[in-house]
């Protein structure tokens, strides 16, 4: 098509768009269908503001290529365009990037936007009134399907954001198909459709066709110089519908040959229709009109040709196609024939003139002709086999003939050595097999015969190749939709190989991307002796060097992932409710998303808070994450794509230490060291009325009620607080009775009764709807309580304590159930009931063992559960109460059958230090693990072998981790100030570091339905993270003047309850992220938990 419009047409839009790049509005969306010539209008947008000079850069997007669809890449090429744009400009761009050289390669797509495009253009030169960045086709950004990142949603979740943050001087011209969510993101934005049936587009149309047949009549000199008449071209202006597309496919087609009877057979067709449908019949008769489309091998080798070129992932040249596809004859041969919708590039490779065609040819709707309609599953079938049997012939062992001695990187001729051994077809088939593997519905018995045989002789030669080009990102992924696909087809044989493919990748992926020849010469080497791959591929390079004493035998339990992880210690970490996810918090500022299934770390770092991140939580949904950071902010993250949801919510002014998301998502409270609570909004990331004041020490732990409608805060003042979640105000003044700190508090599941347990060695009954105690202090511990739950029916309340015993309650009276439970002969430090209303429950000790309990009977089942040789200091019972997960300070986890009171396997022993914190994922499926040792791992719960880690990318320890409710979403907050999102289905971080807060994250809590987090941190702030984006949902939620202990959502999301050393709790709009009313005080020490009841009246 034109590069630029024809002088002359499109006068009025041209003119419309100039207008806008001098008034106020900074964003111009161009809307049009395809082949609306809206690249055409981009083009020629870019030469009229070049010849202005105010082009700053331009980007034009291709689906083709996918390094023309990623998100990142475009706002890093138009930095260095503004870069040269500008001397201000790239003054500013090189001093943001000598302050953080990791920037263009680790942060998040906003965190780039922000400074690498909108803080340098606000340091533009005086003389340079405006900048125009020109970005065409955003519906070409990749959409996630073969990658690890959705960056069309990212980039559209960043530029809607940001808006409010261009500089007047900047403006950025953009063109799309008319595509639901990108209409929806960028709803607010100065937008025009392009005109099809004006007069105006018309006349146009008239030129363009006039243009055209000129060009046809210097070629077919025998024709009259105005051919074809007024009469004809108006008649294709009619039936173009407004597409210049259609003009463009009629004037390749007639120019071809039989100029006169090609237009004659395009305008006898049916009467005018819609303009796709013009289009539609104008391809059909097109391709009817090929002289050989009606012989049966011509329409065969028109489904080999075509129908490869359409389900590519890369476009290759015509002589690579012959050699991929072992066709017997040359493809150019075909393409030549269809010059009106294909071409060879200057680079060689054939391409569609427009992405119509392939649309048209594969949709069976609109493509009803048998021999010209792709099947794209079938092609699919045939690249894979392609794929296999090309890698099965060319690969070999040092296929490039090298010094097996030496890195890669020392070899000097290296790319030479490439282009000689490895051809153009066996670098696509490397790098493509698995996604036609995945393309496919099925895998037939043919192409699994395939799969077999590469798994069994050419696997290692495989990462070779991907090793000598440098795309060793293509293993894990590749491997991951392999597996999938035999899971599903039920095809086994090839599992366990595909399953040791992926532990040697993990276990060596640095020496393989460093070094391919060190795949045989050390990976090989010490790949584990009894396992199928070892046995399979060990025999064909036996003359090489052998183990001859102390070789491992099989995997450790440890899976080795290569993400660099955070850079200080992690303070928490959550599996989303689904159980896909674990989020990770750390002091290093960040937090990082992991796949709870691979364990494989989501995406970049989130950053957001300026501070360690002391707190995570998922949303019941799992779609959003909430971390609370040192730097007194929350941030809510997209837990999908890794952003921040608009700003960190400000309101503490001390660390945020504990937050939670309400049973709906809709809201967040956090807890902070500035003794108050904010509840924010999760959709807007405002607080909600004004911070809750009430505690006159820091707030310990904060949480709503099951129904929602309540918060209850504890601290170290010795009280608890209850708090209105709708109108964000004390229920009644503190609750008094405990002599000590109230270290935690509980909601019955009906929300109206609450436990409370305190340094005072008593445990406290109060009726959560009159605000009052109930009865006299639960007394009969003679040391430290350290843990109480409710059963799962609310009938009776568990506590444990550091005189060695368990004690039951009956929650309506109050009084002692039988006698103390013994059997532990240290402290007990954790409890938990089973869910499944069985009435039994686990105990964690010291001593290094659990305990399984008939809560109705007071008795022990069987003798202890031994296998932790430390304390045991964190115990979780699965969704369906039938297993158990233990950590320990001994850093190990043990898993136990709940009702055999057997471990399942030996201690999970891949952590380096203290487990802290464990989690099941909602289904029961995973188990996620946080330790001091800056790690997260990921557990089968069915077999105790790791799955996932360590999840390495925080650096600091780990404080909280949480699954959002439906267990896609893992979020993690530690010291480093940080946390993270990650996929838990593909084993990627979503978005982080999500960085916000300037001290460690305390913790963190999803919403109910999972689309927003929100943080407590260290720094005395909370931040609300949109889990989808990834990004920080409005400022920091600043108003705690202590470090945020505990945060939660009230059940209907609405709002948020923060607990914080400060004494205080507030309350916060989930929505807005606003503090709703003053802080709640009444707490004579930190709040320590947080609870809203199951209505989301109190607190």
């Amino acid at each position: 098509h034109e590069h630029a419009c024809l002088p002359g047409t499109r006068a009025s839009l041209l003119k419309t768009i100039n207008e806008w790049t001098m008034a106020s509005h900074s964003l111009y969306l161009l809307i049009g269908p395809a082949g609306a010539g809206k690249s055409t209008i981009a083009h020629t947008v870019a030469s009229h503001a070049q010849e202005k000079g105010i082009l700053g850069g331009c980007f034009f997007l291709h689906r083709d290529f996918n390094d023309r669809r990623d998100a990142h890449l475009v706002v890093t090429s138009l930095a260095f365009q503004l870069a040269h744009f500008d001397f201000e400009i790239a003054k500013n761009i090189r001093n943001i990037l000598t302050r953080d050289p990791d920037l263009t390669s680790s942060s998040s797509l906003q965190n780039k936007f922000l400074h690498l495009i909108i803080k340098p253009a606000k340091h533009a030169s005086v003389e340079k009134k405006n900048i125009l960045l020109v970005i065409d086709d955003l519906d070409a950004l990749d959409n996630g399907k073969f990658t690890n990142s959705d960056s069309r949603q990212a980039f559209l979740a960043c530029i809607a954001s940001l808006e409010s943050k261009l500089p007047s001087t900047l403006k950025i011209f953009m063109t799309s198909r008319p595509e639901t969510d990108i209409l929806m993101e960028l709803s607010s934005f100065w937008r025009c459709s392009v005109p099809l049936d004006t007069k105006e587009a018309q006349d146009d149309l008239k030129r363009y066709v006039m243009s055209c047949m000129v060009k046809i009549t210097r070629k077919y000199r025998y024709l009259d110089s105005n051919w074809p008449g007024s009469e004809t071209i108006l008649e294709l202006v009619k039936k173009a519908g407004g597409l210049f597309i259609w003009i463009h496919t009629v004037y390749l087609f007639v120019m071809q040959r039989d100029a006169s009877q090609r237009l004659k057979t395009v305008l006898s067709s049916q009467p005018l229709g819609e303009a796709e449908s013009e289009l539609d019949k104008l391809y059909i008769k097109a391709l009817l009109d090929h002289p050989d489309m009606s012989d049966s091998v011509f329409s065969e080798r028109f489904q080999q040709v075509v129908g490869g070129i359409v389900v590519l992932f890369k476009p290759l040249s015509s002589f690579s196609l012959d050699s991929l596809l072992k066709l017997a004859y040359y493809s150019d041969d075909i393409i030549s024939s269809l010059q009106a919708f294909l071409h060879n590039t200057d680079t060689g490779v054939v391409r569609f003139i427009h992405p119509s065609f392939p649309e048209y040819l594969v949709d069976k709707k609109r493509c009803k002709n048998d021999k010209l309609r792709i099947d794209k599953l079938l092609k699919h079938r045939e690249l894979a086999k392609a794929c296999f049997n090309r890698m099965h012939e060319m690969l070999r062992r040092n296929i490039c003939d090298l010094d097996s001695s030496k890195l890669n990187t020392e070899v000097a001729n290296l790319d030479e050595r490439i282009k000689k051994n490895i051809s153009e077809e066996l670098q696509y088939a490397c790098q493509y097999w698995a996604y036609h593997l995945d393309s496919m519905s099925e895998l037939d018995k043919e192409t699994y015969e395939l799969v077999k045989q590469f798994f069994q002789d050419d696997l290692l030669q495989w990462l070779e190749v991907l090793s000598l080009l440098q795309k060793m990102k293509f293993t894990l992924i590749s491997l991951n939709l392999a597996l999938d696909k035999l899971e599903v087809n039920k095809y086994t044989q090839p599992l366990t190989l595909a399953y040791d493919a992926k532990k040697i990748v993990h276990n060596f992926y640095h020496l393989i991307d460093q070094s391919a020849m060190h795949i045989y010469d050390s990976a090989l080497l010490f790949t584990p002796q009894q396992t199928i791959l070892y046995k399979t591929y060990f025999s064909k390079w036996k003359k090489y060097i052998r183990i001859l004493n102390g070789p491992s035998l099989q995997w450790s339990t440890s899976l080795i992932t290569m993400c660099e992880g955070h850079t200080n210690w992690i303070r928490c970490m959550a599996i989303s409710p689904n159980g896909l996810i674990i989020v990770s918090g750390s002091d290093d500022k960040t937090l990082r998303l992991w796949d709870a299934k691979s364990g494989a770390v989501i995406g970049q770092a989130l950053t957001g808070h300026s501070d360690g991140v002391n707190c995570v939580a998922f949303s019941p949904d799992s779609s959003i994450i909430v971390s609370g950071s040192n730097d007194g902010t929350l941030c809510l993250w997209h837990a999908k794509l890794g952003t921040i949801i608009g700003e960190p919510l400000k309101g503490h002014n001390g660390h945020v230490i504990c937050l939670a998301f309400s049973p709906d998502g809709l809201k967040i409270v956090s807890g902070s060291l500035d003794k108050t609570l904010y509840l924010w909004n999760v959709k807007s990331g405002a607080a909600i009325g004004v911070p809750l004041k009430g505690h006159s020490g820091q707030i310990e732990d904060v949480a709503f009620s099951p129904d929602g409608s309540m918060i209850v805060s504890c601290s170290d003042d010795k009280t608890l607080c209850l708090w209105n979640v709708q109108l964000g105000v004390a229920i009644g003044k503190p609750l008094k009775g405990h002599t000590g700190s109230v270290s935690h508090v509980v909601f019955s599941s009906n929300s109206s009764l609450i436990v409370s347990c305190s340094v005072d060695k008593t445990l406290r009954l109060w009726d959560a709807k009159l605000c009052a105690a109930i009865g006299e202090p639960l007394k009969g511990h003679t040391g430290l309580i350290t843990d109480i739950a409710f059963s799962p029916d609310g009938s009776i309340i568990v506590s444990g304590s550091y005189d060695k015993t368990l004690r039951l309650w009956n929650a309506t009276s109050g009084t002692a159930i039988g006698e103390p439970l013994k059997g532990h002969s240290t402290h007990v430090l954790c409890v938990a009931f089973s869910p499944d209303g069985s009435m039994i429950l686990v105990s964690g000790s010291s001593d290094k063992t659990l305990y399984l309990w008939n809560a109705k009977s007071g008795a022990a089942i069987g003798g202890p559960l031994k296998g932790h040789t430390e304390a045991v200091v964190c115990v979780a019972f699965s969704p369906d109460g039938s297993m158990i997960v233990s950590g320990s300070y001994d850093n190990t986890l043990c898993l136990w059958n709940s009702k055999l009171d057997i471990t399942i396997e030996e201690p999970l022993n891949s952590h380096s230090d203290e487990v802290v914190c464990v989690a099941f994922s909602p289904d029961g499926s995973t188990i996620a693990s946080g330790s001091y040792d800056n790690t997260i791992y990921l557990w089968d719960a069915k077999s105790g072998k790791a799955i996932g880690g360590p999840f390495n990318c925080h650096s600091g320890p780990i404080r909280c981790i949480a699954f959002s409710p439906d267990g896609l979403i893992i979020v993690s907050g530690s010291d480093d100030e940080t946390l993270y999102l990650w996929d838990t289905k593909l084993g990627v971080v979503i978005w982080g570091p999500l960085n916000g807060h300037s001290d460690g994250v305390r913790c963190v809590a999803f919403s109910p339905d999972g689309s927003r987090i929100v943080s407590g941190s260290y720094d005395s702030t909370l931040r609300l993270w949109n889990t989808k984006s990834g990004e920080p949902i409005g400022e920091s939620l600043k108003g705690h003047i202590g470090p945020v202990t505990c945060v939660t959502f009230s059940p209907d999301g609405s709002k948020i309850v923060s607990g914080s050393t400060d004494k205080t709790l507030r309350l916060w709009d989930a929505k807005s992220g606003a503090s709703i009313l003053e802080p709640l005080q009444g707490h004579s020490r930190q709040v320590t938990c947080v609870a809203v009841s199951p209505d989301s009246s109190m607190i």
